[in-house]
């Protein structure tokens, strides 16, 4: 009789390791697997996908026999292991009897203990981490009887707990409803770097980072764009854009202070070829989305597609002209930067080796922070970019060559342009920095 018992006790064991390991495998499972699986005519993945799309059921399943298989060893191994062990202890004499079999159950716990935590729950939990695949597809079948043999056992268990959570004023959750935060996703691609192309992972992480920029974070400056004015003639705009270089220009009124709208460079070709008749700027006006500086690019980005309007004019809390957001700059916040035949083979961020980097001084700290992993600390919640920064610590805009200490590093303004500062050489304390390049 000590042997069944035996044999039921390793039985009870191994049952509660096949539970351990398919809960945590159809957990881990992923759905988009499972049904590539199907598609490949796998029968075992198709319930398995079943089962991933009842989880909450099937794992309930699971912690019933986990339960059932605790609960048997207790009862039926800790007596069969304690039987077996007292015949070696009657040579204690008086302790036989009574005091033999304390010292066999404890004996016999200790056991049951050792092999219900290693083979049981913990050698299962690592063999379905780490052969999620197998197991799962192993697991679905006799899990799924299972499962159709207890469940009115699940059923009436699950609608007891249902209701005692719903007596404290709470809502049953669903293991499947539960899903990650975007900031917890944008953590686990950040931490995560295998099985990852390292562009699509940068490309994720700044999708991520959209709602949390605003269009004051994207925009070029107004000091950076071709205007126009709108009493100028076609044959003044023609000249001005051909020394600009660009596609789209906002258009000012006399003042220089309001946006009338804006010109795209084939509106003028349209009047040189002959296809339109105009003679001032202000007869070839688009309309474009006004927005504030504070608007968020997921939102911008929402406008101009339902508008179908691939410009942005930005305005401050009082309405001033402080910017120009496009399509292209929205895109690039995604992708990163993207370059034509008129950009200047400049990028925002390049690396001189020795842990030196030129900046351009729009670039954000946050950027810099993820791109080149240099952290800079700002004072001022205020100050976003690179070249506001300097500015900050320097408490002036700078003159070029002009340098300064902070945080580890020695910023130099490398490329200054008035009060704005376009360029900037950040080295490391323990490096000298190299003298600005000449104009």
């Amino acid at each position: 009789m000590t042997i069944v018992y035996l044999l039921a006790t390793a039985l009870l064991v191994l049952l509660n390791a096949f539970f351990v390991a398919s809960e945590f495998a159809i957990v881990k499972m992923r759905p988009t697997r499972l049904e590539q699986l199907v598609r490949e005519g796998n029968a075992r993945a198709r319930l398995a996908l079943r089962i991933s799309q009842r989880l909450d059921a099937y794992l309930s399943a699971n912690q019933l026999g986990i339960t059932l298989a605790s609960l048997g060893l207790g009862w039926l191994g800790e007596p069969a292991i304690a039987h077996l062990i007292e015949p070696f202890l009657e040579p204690l004499g008086s302790w036989s009897g009574i005091g033999a079999h304390g010292i066999a159950i404890a004996i016999s716990f200790i056991v049951i203990t050792a092999l219900h935590t290693v083979i049981g729950e913990l050698a299962p939990k690592s063999l379905a981490i780490q052969r999620t695949e197998q197991v799962t597809l192993f697991a679905a079948w006799p899990l799924h009887g299972f499962f159709l043999f207890a469940w009115p056992i699940i059923w009436v268990l699950n609608s007891l707990a249902n209701a005692f959570v719903r007596l404290l004023g709470l809502q049953p959750a669903k293991e499947e409803e539960i899903a990650h935060t975007s900031e917890e996703l944008r953590l686990l691609l950040t931490r995560s770097p295998a099985g990852l192309d390292p562009a699509l992972r940068s490309m994720l992480v700044r999708i991520f980072d959209l709602r949390r920029r605003t269009a004051r974070n994207v925009m070029s400056l107004r000091t950076d764009a071709a205007t126009l004015r709108g009493n100028m003639t076609i044959d003044e705009a023609v000249k001005l854009a051909g020394d600009a270089g660009y596609s789209r220009y906002p258009v000012l009124d006399e003042t220089g202070k309001t946006v009338l709208g804006y010109l795209h460079l084939r509106d003028l070709f349209d009047v040189l070829s002959g296809r339109r008749r105009a003679s001032r700027v202000a007869e070839l006006l688009r309309k474009p989305i006004f927005a504030r500086e504070n608007t968020t690019v997921e939102r911008l980005r929402l406008e101009m597609q339902a508008r179908q309007v691939p410009v942005a004019i930005i305005t401050s809390a009082t309405g001033e002209f402080i910017g120009l957001v496009t399509m292209e700059d929205l895109l690039e916040e995604i992708v990163g930067e993207i370059r034509d035949e008129n950009d200047e083979e400049v990028p925002p961020i390049h690396r001189r080796g020795g842990g030196i980097v030129d900046v351009d001084g729009r670039v954000l700290l946050a950027d810099l922070e993820r791109d080149a992993h240099i952290v800079l600390l700002p004072e001022m919640k205020s100050v976003e970019t690179v070249g506001g920064y300097m500015i900050a610590r320097l408490e002036h805009p700078p003159e070029a060559g002009e340098r300064v200490e902070c945080d580890g590093y020695t910023l130099v303004a490398i490329d200054v342009a008035g009060r704005r500062v376009r360029r900037v050489r950040i080295v490391p304390t323990e490096a000298e920095a190299a003298p600005p390049p000449k104009e």
